[in-house]
């Protein structure tokens, strides 16, 4: 079985947002960030404003900008249209040069313009846009290695209405919203062969696909249930990235404003609600991240996997991390929802045989229903596996590690370092060292109190990194914020852990703590890193990093 990179499929995810929609649930832009950390998603979708008459409002979006990257994320900034009122092509370009150098993962054409425009003579409006672009973008030295991503349509016969735009993007675009049916490989063959003269045999994003749950509505895509939304949002990411689109935005991280009445399907199609809580697509798609982690990149290798049994419709896609550990995600290609009727419909489970090349650590999780928990089948080298609609993660590591102590072994210590302990450099900041493992602690000035942690093994593992106000002992009194990350050994992993509630927590104190939990696999303890932060010293900390 062929295998992808699974740093390569964590990069293919994204999100959209909407920065200057002050007077929505955007409009607390901190909280946003905060939620995008919580969601572990590093590649955002919004606009670019550049006008220099807007002033004041221009600043406010500079800073939203530049908060979000200093948590990590970087933009594909859509770059206007033809008559943009905030901002000329070359104003926008010099923002992305200037203020916003840094922030940009790619610049990205006109968004749905036959939709928004129309007109008789909107191809050439557009067409003609998209040519100044890719060239302005080409032109500026500091951006021009940056990918410049095709514009987007809506109507099915308008990319037959637009020509070549083959020598003006780097990339094209499609937005493949199912209109609440499932995430199927021959929906997305329709629009690969819609656009195909448009874009040619450029790579593809999707910067747009979703559901959303306005049961009420009378108009738009059909409405689909939350928990439905969950299982087709990760099988969107999974079935796009196996049919080879680079990278798939979803539709959006929150809903804008309030709708009790349901009535509205632009106001439902956030993976949270207007009041910050999660629905089932954050959860699940949090999960999948989790389980999934920050894998080094891998040239990856086929497979010799043998799948059998009741597979008819059963999907497949094998990642492959490191160090001789794959992730295969098995899930069904039937519907889970009837839009007309609005009901769920039961899809029975289906199970196959799953036969290994060799002894393999197996574990299962299924992020929709059951999020980061997983069952282990201990090390087998076959394995029937139950596989349902939604996504079943199916992690095999091959690595000597993986085998742990045999059957009546004595208790080992929890990590038996395979390189030396000093060989581990988990990043900036204080380096913590235990038992052979290895942490980095740093902090950085902002009103969530974020803290980035490192960590680092000579083995396999799994690591809990914690945040919360510190209490007696110098230990956190009570978790306000944690993630959970798979090690690969003597491989760095890092995440930056923060919320409101603990700039909240820690008002009234200087005090708040980071705690720092390892595994190793096969191993019975684990190893316990706490650390305590000045948080009164976090801003002169922060400005010699």
């Amino acid at each position: 079985m062929p295998a992808r990179s699974a740093a390569d499929f964590r990069d293919s995810i994204g999100v959209q947002t909407h920065i200057v929609y002050y007077d929505t649930a955007y409009g607390d832009w901190p909280r946003v960030v905060q939620k995008l950390d919580e969601l572990g998603v590093d590649h955002v979708r919004d606009g670019m404003y550049a006008n220099p008459a807007s002033g004041d409002w221009n600043e406010r979006y500079y800073q939203a900008v530049d908060l979000a990257v200093a948590h990590g994320k970087r933009f594909l900034f859509n770059m206007g249209e033809p008559g943009f009122g905030q901002g000329s092509l070359d104003q926008l370009v010099a923002a992305a040069a200037g203020r916003l150098r840094g922030a940009a993962d790619g610049f990205e054409g006109p968004n749905e313009y036959d939709l928004f425009h129309g007109g008789p003579n909107w191809q050439g409006e557009l067409g003609d846009y998209q040519r100044r672009l890719y060239r302005a973008i080409k032109a500026e030295p500091l951006l021009r290695d940056l990918p410049v991503v095709g514009p987007s349509l809506v109507y099915d016969d308008a990319d037959g209405r637009l020509g070549s735009l083959k020598d003006s993007v780097d990339i094209g675009n499609i937005h493949p919203y199912t209109g609440g049916e499932a995430p199927s490989a021959n929906h997305l063959q329709k629009r690969f062969d819609a656009v195909d003269h448009v874009f040619g045999s450029a790579p593809l994003y999707a910067t747009e696909a979703g559901f959303h749950n306005a049961y009420a509505a009378d108009h738009g895509q059909p409405a689909v249930a939350e928990d439905v939304a969950g299982s087709y949002l990760l099988r969107t990411y999974l079935e796009h990235f196996r049919a080879g689109i680079s990278r798939t935005y979803a539709y959006e991280l929150i809903d804008q404003k309030a709708d009790p009445g349901l009535s509205n399907p632009e106001e439902h199609f956030g993976l949270l609600r207007n009041d910050f809580t999660p629905k089932p697509a954050f959860a699940s798609l949090q999960a999948m991240l989790r389980l999934i982690g920050r894998p080094a990149a891998v040239a990856p290798q086929p497979l010799d996997l043998g799948i059998g049994g009741d597979a008819d419709g059963v999907q497949r896609l094998l990642l492959q991390k490191a160090d001789g550990r794959y992730t295969l995600a098995l899930w069904q290609s039937a519907s889970e929802w009837d839009t007309q009727r609005q009901i769920g419909l039961r899809v029975p489970s289906r199970t196959v045989s799953l036969t290994l090349p060799a002894d393999a650590s197996v574990t299962l999780a299924r992020p929709a229903r059951d999020g980061d928990a997983v069952t282990s089948l201990g090390r087998v080298r076959a394995a029937s596996i139950a596989v349902p609609a939604d996504p079943v993660l199916v992690d095999l590591d091959f690595s000597p590690a993986a085998a742990g102590p045999g059957p009546g072994a004595p208790s080992a210590d929890p990590v038996a370092p395979a390189t030396p302990a000093d060989a581990c450099t988990p990043g900036d900041g204080v380096v913590l060292r235990k038992a052979g493992v290895a942490a980095s602690i740093s902090s950085r000035a902002s009103r969530a109190r974020p803290f980035r942690v490192g960590f680092c093994s000579p083995t396999a593992g799994k690591v809990v990194i914690e945040t919360g106000p510190r209490g007696r002992g110098g230990k956190i009194a009570r978790v306000l914020a944690r993630e959970a990350l798979n090690v690969s050994p003597g491989v760095p992993v890092s995440t930056v852990l923060g919320s409101g509630r603990l700039a909240k927590a820690s008002a009234g104190s200087s005090a708040a703590g980071v705690r720092v939990r390892f595994r190793a696999r096969g191993a019975r303890h684990e190893i316990v890193i706490d650390h305590s932060l000045d948080v009164s010293g976090v801003r002169r900390r922060a400005s010699h990093r």
